[in-house]
């Protein structure tokens, strides 16, 4: 101070952990005052409800850590060193570090996804990549009996393929499906993502599913990027194949639910020519 006597201005430790609670104004001002701000759901790390005085209020947590920027979340790549991983052709860890496509692990393998549709009645569809994770994005329907409000921009939505055959499994949303009045169809900063729907267990992460938002996801929607009928060159083998899933059932569940299933659909030039074009088989 100005007589010379010593006070405290901050105090600092060795590896501390500093948490500081701030509004949204001007620094200097009166911050709890300000306008309020809204937060996109990519950017809460975590969200808890509490009631006051009868009210029910939700505070977030922001500002975590880039997940694909700290080093918790490096890929184990030792599977690959097990045997007979050169006989594999598709391998998905539905994991956080599956997501991104930083660091070490580079660029992520995809299958294209069918483009010879009528936009007006499908929509465009593309799988981008940034510095960061792969975008799903399909303009908005327009059609009688769905009028969209918002195109589909879902990122993180795609699940790397280990074995970099197959390609990686990509969040769609509803696809394909009008998602008018459902919860995709919502600004590309509200939108859900594939981490909204990953959940831990003793630090082991996994992909929930259910029959209204995440349905399962998509390596192609067009199965003849992967067969040609060749089996030297065909990226599917073409009389059998082994399927592996490993899973978990909710307490309350006890309705039936596949855990694997195929389907087999015929394409023609003509769909009314033969009879049997389009005959898909589950």
């Amino acid at each position: 101070g100005v007589d010379g006597s010593l006070a405290f201005r901050d105090r600092r430790s060795e590896g501390e952990s500093r948490l500081r609670f701030t509004g949204f104004g001007v620094e200097g001002e009166n911050q709890y005052s300000a306008p309020v701000v809204e937060l996109g759901m990519k950017d809460a790390c975590s969200m808890e409800q509490f009631a006051v005085g009868g009210a029910t209020y939700v505070v977030s947590a922001a500002g975590c850590d880039l997940l694909e920027e700290n080093l918790q979340f490096v890929h184990n790549k030792t599977i690959q060193d097990e045997e007979g991983w050169a006989s594999i052709i598709g391998h998905w860890d539905f994991s956080t570090p599956s997501l991104y496509v930083s660091g070490r692990l580079g660029p992520m393998y995809m299958t294209p996804f069918e483009t010879l549709v009528d936009p007006s009645v499908v929509g465009n569809r593309e799988i981008t990549c940034n510095e960061r994770y792969c975008e799903y994005t399909r303009a908005r329907l327009q059609s009688p009996g769905c009028f969209e409000k918002f195109a589909t921009t879902i990122g993180p939505a795609t699940f790397r393929d280990d074995s970099e055959t197959l390609g990686a499994a990509v969040l769609v949303g509803r696809g394909v499906q009008c998602k008018t009045n459902t919860d995709w169809d919502t600004p590309a900063e509200h939108t859900l993502s594939a981490t909204n729907f990953i959940g831990s267990a003793d630090g082991i992460e996994a992909m929930q599913f259910d029959s209204e938002l995440n349905t399962g996801l998509f390596i192609t929607d067009n199965i003849d990027a992967l067969v040609d009928g060749d089996p030297e060159t065909s990226t599917l083998p073409l009389e059998e194949l082994t399927a592996e899933a490993w899973f978990s059932i909710g307490e309350g569940d006890s309705s039936d639910h596949p855990l694997i299933s195929t389907m087999q659909r015929r394409r023609c030039a003509n769909p009314l020519e033969p009879t049997d074009c389009g005959c898909g088989k589950g």
